[in-house]
């Protein structure tokens, strides 16, 4: 049996997950028997087979949280204890007594905490790298290779060696020829594609920018689905650059010569008009007749419908000349008559075979296609490149591994999956299905059926109406559709029931106006929109049908306010909700509410910016100041220590820096050649003279200079300009103010965070480096605490699956029209509907080509796609709107902006209009709004009462590690050691005695970091398998740690001693290795053998490096027994066995078993 839960928003969708993990670990259904509870060797074999599937890391976290603390509870209850929720309804569905499933719990509490490995509650992107891990063999790659995560970059890098390559003997003559149509396509000539610029935002486009975008675009999976015959039409297809040039000839040669006899005769016509009639107005016929002329001319290829639905060309006829105005001016100049109306008629004639031919069905979808057909010819290169690249790196795309799966797995049989991966999967729990994709559920299906076709019952759970995702190309339609049509018969019917769709989150009123307001939008969107022609448009009604929530909170609570402003224009909308925003917080934190209770709720980055510099306006007038947090406030680019790394860095990659020094510059001193020298240098100069302003400091600055090299004082210190290690000596250098290393200790430790493991994945220069970071930087955050006391500026999609006391909306600006965003319009793929002229000769195009969803697409066989288009458009809108409004509590705050149009259709208008025609039967015995509850204001509306919180306690000093300062090592000089003695403390001595256990010589350490012996421990602490030699050889030199000169002797020396077959098999694919783990036995020790092994049989092989002589005495194999018995005494393996490898001996000493 498979649920199909559609729960609403805070219907408590993990409680109920939780719950059924719990109910599948310790219940089972044998074959003709009723479901009971496991026994204690079938809840041993029970929790490999169960997989619970959610879509991010902190929603795994919960959900693993909640059960452990679940089973613990249940494991916990004793009689007269109060009874979990859980175990009554298990109690009642099993007929057995609390305290057998108490014994059960307890049982299977053990069991997961023992095999904590077998928890399979995962992301589904770590579900499915999983499984293409296991068809390592199948896709030709390494078993051992990295997830590639920054698609944009791939983007980048992978155009910006395709344009390197265009004058090199190594360029495709296709890409150079594509690269030359796109250039050509850019009119004004301003924009040079070689210089990789992009346009900034706002700041209009040019040729690079949109290459960046099209590229973008094969993320999609619209276009995945495809891209098979795609790329098959480009290796063994026809020449694509004569099929363009074909049809460029046929359609465009075509429409050039009709305009070119069309502007003929405009001209002709244009020497004639009298001046008298050049300045008629537009609006009158002889006005259009003076101008007939002038907009002929502003006529292209490109453009050629202008006019073609205004009134600005008018058909130039004997009509045209009949009319009473044009006919009295013409009877005073009857000469002038007899010229022009031959003239007129004749441009007008070609006017109007020119139009005729740029509307035909062909000429439409040519134009159509050819906007895109350059990014289509280059489609190929780039993605040669973005292989290469992965190929070079060991790596995988994301975003490519439902792709790789579908092929490989195609329609294949389940079973042939389990056995790679090893187990067979029961259960499987799948939360967030709304935000599942096509290709996801592609991979996921056949899994699912073949638990089914065990009878094993499973859950999917999902809320269509908080899809909000679908930039990720998730498909809510799966939910509504496509599942309840494939899984028909096996549908659990009782998936829509009341208690499933109960609100646990929000107060009454919340509850109510959310219930009530969402389904007069839903019904009012179906109403007011024209019928889709050729396709069925979404049935929001349907959509939104299970939006009626029974609200749990009974009282008659809750408080939401409705302003929609006076403001004719967005500009002043922002002023005046920026002006409201600190004052309904101040209004709240009055009424009791802490300010982490409180959440802003923004759409866009910019939004949350205009609410930050509101609160810091109102701040510096206000005595109590408003504490916040948003994701601008934690980015690392607002850390000005950051800031430092970025100008040093930049100025390091400039070069050298000459000094100038000429008669005109006598006495100042001026080495710095750019901006980002002179950054540097001043801030170390600030830090002489902190006692002056800044514009004192910079005036003394410039004309006495500074005797101190900022940079050169870093760099002559350093003994390799490794990236990390220069990151870590600028940060510890006099460059950086002590009082900004302390404050800003956090950010800078994330930003070295983020160069680390930039330096381990792509190119590790520091020019490589910025221009990534420079796209990065405006994502790279920090993570704050939850418990943090400041109010949070959130955007709704990071807010979803959150809840807060009192949330603010500040910014409902939606429009639900038919209309188009300003932003870069999507692509669909789509078969070409497209011949040549007059059907003469055949072309093979490729099977599908990309088009825009834009006003195009209209009087096309491809029109429906617009139409749908709309209403995905309105579903992004409507279902973020009801994301923003169901996270409230007990308090919400909606401003909304309606703007001065009459009628329209946004949200602000529908929000007023329920205020005033919402009405609700007396009878429906549903839990929406009384209408006489609206209390009405003019421009706003109130429901229910401002709740008055009680006095809270702020709670004690937070358990967070606070880094007060960055502590910098330019050099490294780390070490690990192996053990570490605690006898000295006196929580040992008290509980063991002194003396109790022997205590070892210590081991003579080499405090070197870059000595032989530590370089190689650590690169054999970084391998799992002999294939992770290179990854972590490259890991050591990024650091530092491994001198570039050093590189080969230490390859071909690891090399040759891992091909000793006794060593290989301990760097074997199909072994489990737990390197470095600390054993810590009777509080005494800390022990940290170097490789633990586990084998396919499950008994252990320890392992300890060893990097000197071979030595005759006892002491390391007695070190290494210690450790065998401390392994042994876990009971986790049948048989553990100790070695000693002395690794540059080539020795392996068998010590014990």
């Amino acid at each position: 049996m498979l649920t199909l839960q559609r729960a609403s928003a805070g219907s408590g969708k993990t409680f109920t997950l939780a719950k059924q993990f719990i109910w599948f670990f310790i219940t089972i259904r044998p074959e003709g028997e009723e479901r009971r509870l496991r026994t204690d060797g079938e809840l041993d074999d029970s929790l490999s087979h169960i997989l619970a599937v959610t879509f991010t890391n902190k929603a795994t976290n919960e959900m693993q949280m909640r059960i452990v603390a679940s089973l613990h509870s249940l494991a916990s209850y004793r009689p007269g204890d109060k009874v979990h929720q859980y175990m009554e309804d298990f109690a009642t569905s099993l007929h057995v007594d609390y305290g057998s499933i108490a014994r059960v719990c307890d049982r299977a509490l053990k069991v997961l905490l023992a095999n904590y490995s077998d928890f399979n509650v995962s992301t589904i992107d770590s579900f499915f790298q999983l499984v293409l891990r296991t068809f390592a063999y199948e896709t030709d790659i390494s078993d051992s290779y990295r997830v590639e995560l920054e698609s944009d970059f791939l983007s980048r890098m992978a155009i910006n060696a395709m344009l390197d390559e265009i004058d090199s003997d190594e360029c495709r003559e296709d890409s150079a020829y594509w690269v030359r149509r796109l250039i050509d396509s850019e009119k004004s000539g301003k924009w040079n594609i070689f210089q990789k610029k992009e346009a900034l935002r706002g700041h209009g486009t040019n040729p690079y920018t949109e290459l960046l975008r099209a590229v973008s675009r094969l993320d999609n999976e619209d276009f995945r689905a495809v891209r098979d015959v795609v790329e098959d039409y480009f290796r063994s297809g026809p020449d694509f650059k004569e099929v363009f040039e074909t049809l460029h000839a046929a359609y465009d040669g075509a429409v050039e010569k009709l305009l070119a006899e069309l502007k003929e005769a405009a001209a002709a016509l244009d020497k004639v008009i009298p001046d008298d009639l050049r300045e008629k107005g537009s609006g009158s016929d002889l006005g259009r007749l003076a101008k007939f002329g002038k907009n002929c001319r502003e006529l292209s290829p490109d453009n050629p419908l202008i006019y073609a639905s205004t009134s600005k060309m008018p058909v130039l006829d004997e009509k045209f000349f009949a009319k009473s105005g044009v006919a009295k001016y013409f009877r005073s100049f009857p000469d002038a008559l007899a010229i022009i109306a031959p003239l007129a008629r004749e441009a007008s004639d070609r006017y109007q075979r020119f139009i005729e031919y740029a509307m035909t069905p062909a000429y439409r979808h040519w134009t159509l296609y050819k906007k895109n057909i350059p990014y289509l010819g280059l489609i190929r290169a780039v993605g040669d490149k973005r292989r290469e690249y992965l190929d070079e790196t060991n790596s995988v795309e994301l975003g490519e591994t439902s792709s790789i799966l579908r092929r490989i797995i195609g329609d294949s049989d389940t079973p042939f999956i389990y056995e790679r991966l090893g187990t067979y999967l029961d259960h499987f729990l799948i939360d967030e299905f709304q935000d599942t994709s096509r290709m996801q559920w592609h991979n996921l299906r056949p899994l699912l059926s073949e638990s089914m076709s065990r009878g094993n019952d499973n859950l999917i759970i999902g809320d269509a109406k908080q899809s909000i995702y679908r930039f990720r190309n998730a498909d809510p339609s799966l939910i509504t559709e496509t599942v309840p049509a494939q899984f028909s018969d096996s549908l659990d019917p009782d998936v829509d029931s009341d208690v499933k769709n109960t609100n646990w989150r929000s107060s009454l009123r919340v509850v109510e106006f959310n219930n009530s307001f969402f389904s007069f939008l839903a019904d009012r969107i179906d109403g007011c929109r024209p019928a889709g022609e050729g396709c069925t448009r979404l049935d929001f009604k349907e959509l939104y049908s299970n939006v009626v929530q029974e609200p749990n909170h009974k009282d008659e609570k809750g408080y939401v306010k409705v302003t929609v402003p006076e403001a004719s224009d967005k500009g002043s909308y922002t002023d005046i909700v920026c002006s409201e925003v600190p004052l309904v917080i101040e209004d709240a934190l009055a009424r009791g509410y802490r300010m982490r209770d409180i959440a802003v709720l923004v759409r866009a980055h910019s939004e949350g910016e205009a609410v930050i510099s509101a609160l810091m306006a109102y701040n510096d007038r206000a005595t109590m100041k408003i504490a916040f947090v948003s994701e601008d406030s934690l980015r690392l680019v607002s850390s000005e220590g950051v800031r430092i790394l970025e100008a040093a860095l930049r100025s390091v990659a400039s070069g050298a820096r000459p000094d100038i020094d000429t008669a005109e510059t006598e006495g100042v001193r001026k080495r710095v050649g750019n901006w980002s020298d002179m950054e540097c240098d001043f801030r170390f100069f600030a830090l002489g003279h902190a006692d002056l302003p800044v514009a004192e400091q910079m005036r003394m600055f410039l004309q006495q200079g500074s005797d101190f090299d900022a940079l050169g004082s870093v760099l002559g210190d350093m003994q390799t300009l490794a990236l990390p290690a220069l990151v870590e000596a600028l940060a510890g250098s006099r460059l950086m103010p002590p009082s900004v290393r302390r404050r800003d200790a956090v950010f800078i430790s994330a930003f070295q965070d983020i160069v680390l493991e930039y330096c381990e994945e792509k190119t590790t220069d520091i020019a490589s480096f910025l221009t990534w970071w420079e796209r990065k930087r405006v994502s790279a955050s920090i993570s704050s605490p939850e418990d943090t006391d400041a109010v949070r500026i959130i955007t709704v999609h990071k807010a979803k699956g959150l809840e807060y006391p009192c949330v603010i909306v500040p910014f409902v600006t939606s429009d639900l029209s038919d209309s188009l965003p300003k932003r870069s319009p999507e692509w669909r793929w789509v078969a070409p509907h497209l011949g040549m002229p007059g059907g003469s000769g055949k072309l093979r195009l490729p099977p599908y080509m990309p088009v825009a969803i834009d006003e195009s697409l209209a009087d096309t066989v491809h029109h429906p796609l617009l139409t749908e288009y709309y209403d995905m458009l309105k579903m992004d809108e409507l279902n973020a709107t009801y994301v923003a409004f169901t996270r409230a509590v007990d308090e919400l705050h909606v401003f909304a902006f309606k703007g001065k149009e009459k009628d329209s259709a946004r949200i602000a208008d529908f929000l007023m209009r329920f205020a005033g025609e919402w009405s609700v039967a007396p009878s429906a015995g549903l839990s929406l709004l009384p209408p006489e509850l609206i209390r009405s204001n003019g421009n706003s509306y109130e429901i229910g009462e401002p709740p008055v919180r009680d006095a809270e306690e702020s709670g004690g000093v937070s358990d967070h590690i606070i880094l007060e300062d960055y502590p910098s090592r330019p050099t490294p000089d780390y070490i690990k050691y192996r053990e570490e003695d605690l006898s000295a403390l006196p929580a040992y001595r008290d509980a063991v005695g002194d003396g109790e256990e022997e205590q070892e010589e210590p081991e003579e350490l080499d405090l070197d970091p870059r000595s032989e012996g530590n370089i190689k421990h650590a690169i054999l602490e970084r391998m799992r398998v002999v294939d992770d030699l290179e990854p972590a050889l490259r890991h050591l030199t990024v650091d530092g740690t491994l001198l570039p000169d050093m590189v080969d002797e230490i390859r071909e020396s690891l090399r040759h001693k891992l091909s000793d077959p006794d060593v290989s098999r301990w760097f074997g694919k199909d072994v489990r290795v737990i390197a470095e783990r600390p054993l810590l036995h009777r509080g005494s020790m800390l022990r940290r053998p170097d490789r633990i092994v586990v084998f396919p049989d499950g008994h252990a092989e320890l392992v300890d490096y060893k990097f000197g002589k071979v030595r005759k005495d006892k002491r390391y194999a007695r070190q290494v027994r210690r450790y065998v018995e401390l392994l042994k005494s876990t009971g986790l393996f049948p048989k553990v066995c100790g070695y000693l490898w002395y690794v540059n001996e080539g020795v392996v000493q068998y010590v014990c078993d």
